[in-house]
């Protein structure tokens, strides 16, 4: 396939508002991944998105199965 660039395992994106820190989720538009380094807003960094994680959730946070 002539048009192939690479697997995806890791996409590099713009580090939303806030920053993000290496280990947390990221949620850059639709794309969810993991931050495999820190940055601050604005800056370039890659985020993991295939494999499985231990992530920590909110206080109070309601997860349903399925959910984007």
């Amino acid at each position: 396939m002539k048009n192939f660039v690479q697997p995806g395992n890791y996409v590099t994106v713009t580090a939303p508002a806030g920053g993000i820190t290496s280990g947390d989720g990221v949620l850059v538009g639709h794309l969810f991944g993991v931050a495999t380094t820190t940055a601050k807003e604005g800056e370039e960094c890659e985020i993991a998105t295939n494999g499985v994680y231990d992530l920590a959730k909110d206080t109070g946070e309601a997860l349903t199965a399925g959910a984007p």
